[in-house]
């Protein structure tokens, strides 16, 4: 069988701390990618994937609702929730970490 790789949207998240799971270098006013930011990203690198619902152990409300404005509706958190999360399996990765920067080099372009 194939090896494979998760990739998380957080990793490229830059309100999110290393400790968080973050795997990127943090660069200051870089906007939050969302999953469909980085679908085209592999897209472009001509990397195949598929898409999975599995969440990030780390990626909670509570992590999406502390980047989002004090008074954001339930529903508001919600959409961040989806947008920021699920993952992307990866088929033929041999290093997970080079693939992770080819990624964040091509979504803060």
């Amino acid at each position: 069988m194939e090896e494979s790789s998760r990739i998380y949207p957080i990793y490229f998240n830059p309100l999110v701390s290393r400790s968080r799971g973050r795997k990127v270098q943090a660069r200051p006013g870089a906007p939050v990618p969302t999953s469909q930011q980085i679908a085209k990203a592999l897209t472009k690198l001509q990397i195949s994937y598929k898409v999975e619902k599995k969440q990030h152990p780390k990626h909670t409300y509570s992590l999406v609702s502390k980047n989002l404005p004090e008074k954001s509706k339930t529903e508001e958190i919600e959409r961040a929730y989806e947008s920021t999360g699920g993952c992307f399996i990866i088929y033929g990765v041999k290093n997970k970490q080079e693939l992770i920067k080819k990624i964040a080099d091509e979504l803060f372009k």
